[in-house]
């Protein structure tokens, strides 16, 4: 059986679904000829986008999976065989309301009527494309993200006296604000990943937190900074899914994580929730896991179970499930007279 990827032309710092499905053909190589159609022109204006979908029509082999963010593909391609998957609906939060009208249309209700099936990240995402979209709940199949497996446990002596707490991210949903100021007094080094503002900085100076910053890092470097973190904390206010929760899990180090929208989901038993608007609830939570050395131990062994539901392998194979069923559809359709 033969599956394209199709993957939107590269931007310099969005890279996320091009790994994600980059490891998802490696587990996959030996039971599918896989291929990879990647968009000539960035996603951006009409006429770049006409030549996108004008390109992709041109380049439909076997099973065809629309892997994220240019959904509006689907508009020239072969319904019968495509698969979409949409990661989230964050888009729709942002801009005027024509704006997000307009994407409601040409992101959602138009290219999910050209595919037979759609998957999503997380039964959250699911529920929040049907409130945007009228079709059959059957339709949008739920495959979370897996967890990398350069990702082992790495077993680490918690410092209770000063830990060090990991914030992964700093766009507005990751909700670093409200962090700053719920750890305020509290003896730890807040180690941040990812590109800080001014106003962020004056905010980490504000508060006194001891801080230490990077971006730009390799996937091993990321891999260090967990190892050698105490506690991850991802307050963040919205997320299609967050790895990182899993990530955590995987190399045993505790999680606070918000009680929102795909989150409580991801974590299950193996994280302490907080309401991620309320800043006296996330200190509350950082200090009981800081406190509370019974606790966190089992925080820990729950996420080393929980990893297991995200493993590589097993993500792999129920995409594999979708596209066979594709492939049926297809092959019985063209057989009925």
């Amino acid at each position: 059986m033969k599956v394209t990827f199709f993957h939107r032309k590269p931007f310099d710092s969005y890279y996320s679904i091009e790994n994600i499905f980059k490891e998802i053909r490696k587990s996959l190589c030996q039971k599918v000829d896989c291929s990879i159609a990647i968009s000539p022109f960035p996603s951006r204006g009409v006429i770049n986008r006409i030549k996108n979908i004008l390109a992709a029509r041109k380049l439909q082999r076997g099973v065809c999976h629309i892997t994220g963010d240019i959904h509006y593909l689907a508009i020239g391609m072969k319904k019968a065989k495509t698969l979409l998957t949409i990661h989230d609906c964050e888009f729709m939060q942002r801009g005027p309301r024509w704006k997000r009208k307009l994407l409601q249309w040409l992101w959602l209700s138009w290219p999910i009527k050209r595919v037979a099936l759609v998957s999503t990240i997380s039964e959250y995402s699911k529920q929040d494309i049907l409130k945007y979209v009228n079709c059959p709940e059957s339709k949008i199949k739920v495959i979370h993200n897996f967890v990398s497996p350069r990702f082992q446990y790495v077993p680490k002596i918690f410092n209770s006296n000063k830990p060090t707490i990991l914030q992964i991210g700093t766009k507005h949903n990751k909700n670093l604000p409200r962090l700053i100021k719920a750890i305020e007094g509290i003896p730890c080094l807040l180690d941040v990943v990812g590109p800080l503002s001014n106003t962020q900085k004056e905010l980490l100076k504000k508060h006194k937190i001891e801080y230490s910053n990077s971006s730009n890092l390799s996937n091993d470097e990321i891999v260090y900074k967990y190892e050698n973190c105490d506690l991850l904390a991802f307050t963040s206010t919205f997320e299609g899914f967050g790895l990182p929760i899993v990530e955590a899990n995987a190399i045993g180090r505790v999680v606070v994580t918000s009680n929102t929208s795909s989150m409580p989901e991801v974590a299950g038993n193996a994280a302490h929730l907080v309401n991620p608007f309320d800043v006296k609830n996330i200190r509350q939570g950082i200090v009981e896991v800081i406190k509370n050395e019974s606790y966190r131990n089992q925080l820990i062994q729950n996420g080393l179970k929980n990893v297991e539901r995200f493993q590589l392998e097993r993500i792999a194979n129920e995409y594999l499930n979708l596209y066979k069923l594709l492939d049926r559809q297809d092959e019985r359709s063209r057989k009925t007279p």
